[in-house]
């Protein structure tokens, strides 16, 4: 049965922030490219490399995509244990994600940047178009799980180990032997559901392996040696069938099956001296807002600093100027986070706090109306009283 708990774990916290800091570094490199006296250089779908420079950028292209799987199984394990949905959190995630890019927005026209309708209109409205995919889709997942609590608890051993299945094989064997990006199948809903549903079955189910931190310590080295070899041989096939080649992205995609054990396995170690930190759990709190600021610090400027560094410096200097960039990004990004956290972000909560009491006493209203028409429907109509006698 799952159990209700409400503070933090602090170690799963500090995963989540590892998650944002991976997702910071692979958003620095996974959309370069390069077209000039250097020759070409294009990380825009991860193509395979000679150079072992590049083939090392190439690895750290996609840990954008495994900081989503960490994020979204640490995500998993606290939902687990409640099945209420805050409107506030909601309010919260869409405000957050539209003053972010209305800001960035504001500076491209203070810089006198050219503006698009286009721009205009995902700056408005970058929840509903999906501009930041990942807030999008994490939205729905948060709206749904306790759907999948009640199911999780309604199935036995054997049935939720059919339903993980199910979903296993669709996401994490079909979705990922494909190679194709999940986004494009319109199946990334679907690896957030299944990532769910194997934390899920693992928690409750894992038994002595879920216990064991031995199992998890081979499983997390394993896992880790395991996705180094994958990528290096997909890169050497590539190199050879171009099929394979324009598909790394895809094979390194949310429907990895190899990141979601890895995940798995930091999950359990980190819960099994569950503590609380408040520095931590502070910082943890920022990750939302350092995605969108860290997305949109390069949307605000026309200038590619990589690009510069390569056509002054050589290809050779790609390496120390992307995690140069990185770190700059990282720190940036997470000045101006805090900055939001004790300005903007106190406004924003005390509006969603005002929509949800609103909404909540609409939904207490519409309730109390339909239990006074089913208890009017079960008490009977009205006796109709005896005509009067002339």
């Amino acid at each position: 049965m799952l159990s209700i708990k409400r503070q933090r774990n602090s170690n799963i916290e500090i995963l989540r922030i590892l998650a944002m800091v991976l997702i910071v570094f692979g958003h620095q490199i996974d959309q370069f490219h390069y077209s000039g006296a250097q020759g070409v250089i294009d990380f825009m779908g991860v193509a395979p490399y000679t150079d072992p420079q590049f083939i090392l950028l190439s690895f750290v292209g996609p840990l954008g995509l495994m900081g989503d799987v960490i994020f979204i199984a640490c995500s998993a394990f606290f939902l687990m244990e409640s099945d209420r949905i805050s409107i506030k959190k909601i309010f919260y995630l869409i405000a957050t994600d539209t003053i972010v890019m209305c800001t960035a927005l504001a500076i491209k026209g203070i810089l006198q940047d050219p503006i698009s309708t286009r721009q205009i209109l995902e700056a408005v409205f970058p929840t509903v178009l999906q501009v930041n995919w990942f807030v999008g889709y994490y939205i729905v997942f948060y709206l749904l799980h306790p759907l999948f609590n009640y199911v999780i608890r309604k199935l036995d051993r054997k049935g939720l180990a059919i339903v993980t299945g199910i979903l296993v094989v669709q996401c994490n064997v079909l979705a990922f032997g494909m190679g194709t990006a999940p986004g494009q199948l319109g199946l990334k809903l679907l690896c957030f559901i299944s990532i769910y549903f194997a934390v899920a079955f693992y928690k409750l189910y894992g038994g002595k392996l879920w216990e064991s931190k031995k199992f998890n310590v081979i499983l997390l080295v394993s896992t880790i040696l395991l996705y180094i070899g994958f990528r290096i041989a997909i890169n050497y096939i590539g190199l050879k069938s171009e099929y394979v080649g324009w598909r790394q992205y895809g094979y390194a995609h949310i429907s990895n099956p190899i990141v979601i054990l890895m995940s798995m396995a930091m999950l359990n170690l980190g819960n099994r001296n569950p503590r609380h930190n408040k520095v931590v759990n502070y910082f943890a709190g920022l990750s939302l807002v350092l995605y969108l600021i860290h997305k949109n610090l390069q949307f605000v400027t026309h200038v590619d600093y990589l690009t510069i560094f390569v056509d002054k410096f050589g290809t050779q200097s790609l390496l120390g100027a992307y995690f140069t960039k990185s770190l700059i990004v990282l720190g940036l990004g997470l000045a101006l986070s805090i900055v939001y956290r004790h300005t903007v972000y106190y406004g924003v909560m005390w509006v969603g706090g005002k929509l949800e009491k609103l909404i909540l006493g609409w939904i207490e209203a519409i309730k109390a109306k339909w239990a006074a028409k089913r208890l009017a429907a079960a008490e009977g109509p009205e006796p109709t009283p005896p005509p009067e006698e002339e």
